[in-house]
Formats: C-alpha cells, sequence, structure tokens
C-alpha cells in the first residue's frame, strides 16, 4: 500500500515536471506541500534532466566522450538546435564538460563530470523501478 502510494507520487511528480509545472499534492489523509518538495532535493534532481533529450543524451555520453556529431546520430529525431540547447543547459548545470582541441579542424568533446555521473546512477535506478512497475502493471 505504502509503495503504490509513493509510486503514484513519483508518477503524478516526473509528469508535472517535465510539462515544468511544480505542484502540491492534497489527500485526506496526507498532504505534501511545495516547500516540502523543493527542500527534499527531489525536485532539483529532476528539474535539471527535465525534458526529452537530457535523460537520452547523458546516458550516451556515460560511456565516454562523445563529439557533437556522435550525439547527433546516437540520438534519433533530436535536432541541432535542441542538441546544442540541451548540451548547453547540462553543460551550465553541472553535469557535463565540454573540452574544445586546439587542433585543426577544431574538435569539441562532451563528457560526463562527477555530478553527472551520479545522476546517471540515479537515472538508472529510476529506469529499473520503471521497468519493474510496467512489468507488474501488465502482469496484472
Amino acid at each position: 500500500m505504502l509503495d503504490e502510494k509513493y509510486g503514484a507520487l513519483l508518477r503524478q511528480s516526473i509528469a508535472y515536471l517535465l510539462v515544468g509545472t511544480y505542484f502540491a499534492v492534497s489527500k485526506k489523509e496526507d498532504e505534501v506541500s511545495h516547500h516540502q518538495l523543493s527542500t527534499c532535493g527531489f525536485s532539483s534532481a529532476l528539474g535539471v534532466i527535465a525534458g526529452k533529450w537530457k535523460a537520452a543524451i547523458l546516458w550516451q555520453i556515460h560511456c565516454r566522450p562523445l563529439r557533437y556529431g556522435e550525439l547527433r546520430r546516437l540520438i534519433p529525431g533530436i535536432s541541432e538546435k535542441v542538441l546544442f540547447e540541451q548540451l548547453r543547459a547540462m553543460e551550465s548545470d553541472g553535469l557535463i564538460q565540454r573540452e574544445v582541441f586546439n587542433e585543426v579542424p577544431s574538435r569539441v568533446e562532451y563528457s560526463l563530470t562527477s555530478a553527472g555521473a551520479s545522476l546517471n546512477d540515479a537515472v538508472h535506478t529510476m529506469a529499473e523501478w520503471g521497468r519493474k512497475y510496467r512489468s507488474e502493471d501488465t502482469a496484472s
């Protein structure tokens, strides 16, 4: 019962954060305020990976440093503009680092920072939970 309650809260919070809305959940026996959610760190963690592409970028870069063109080929459907914007946002959030090599032609590689690597571990754990939940949900 407790897992169902917090599983539903997790799904709802992810859905609301992905559309850029902070939330407060209110039920008869349980109230979670916006202040409690923002101070627990959960909304901060989801805020840096919110959106359609950041988790995919994070996953691709976790194995080895990649160049922009490699990322573009590995993530089908992402536009050049969106990839550029997401990489810049992730760099400013401290998740990835951009290394420019002094070569001709110029070469730029993106790699995970220690913060990005730890976030990748957390995203992996959430993905495992999602697979387990989906398999239990479809079995019902």
